[in-house]
């Protein structure tokens, strides 16, 4: 996939004959499949989005380097006796992607509640400038309950 940051699989010889889980790190998730024949267990393609990935970990027992994604619901993707380089690579380059989703989203979200402000600003302003063309004698009683009701949404 060209979208892919950096993949993790297995490197025992056993899984590059029989196939092996891979996961996937691109710029808006993690992907987690089954390659070979191990996809006759059931391979379902799984995308988590950064939102959703509660932490990474990266194990070392004796020899075997194992590299797992924990979710915000519970479940875990494994990958058993990947290269130990890349899985400290793939999990610093998750922290990091991970961070700046967040930052955008927190961005996204001033952003959205900024416009918002300003949206109410604007109604009062709108209003404050009805209520005196109401007192001047411009418009109507009627008229200002009108505008101020389309203003207000009601």
């Amino acid at each position: 996939m060209e979208n892919s940051l950096i993949e993790l699989r297995s490197k025992s010889a056993i899984s590059k004959a029989l196939g092996t889980w891979v996961i996937r790190v691109t710029k808006e998730g993690v992907e987690y499949f089954a390659e070979g024949i191990v996809t006759a267990l059931g391979n379902k393609n799984t995308f988590i989005p950064w939102e959703n990935i509660s932490s990474v970990e990266v194990k070392t027992i004796l020899f075997q380097t194992n590299f797992k994604v924990f979710t915000t619901s519970g479940k875990t993707y494994e990958v058993i006796n990947v290269e130990k380089q890349v899985a400290i690579e793939a999990k610093e380059l998750m922290l990091q992607l991970q961070q700046e989703h967040q930052k955008k989203v927190t961005s996204s979200n001033h952003k959205q509640s900024h416009e918002s402000s300003n949206s109410t600003i604007d109604v009062a302003d709108q209003l404050e400038k009805l209520s005196n063309l109401k007192d001047r004698g411009i418009i109507t009683q009627s008229e200002f309950d009108a505008q101020k009701q389309k203003l207000l949404g009601l």
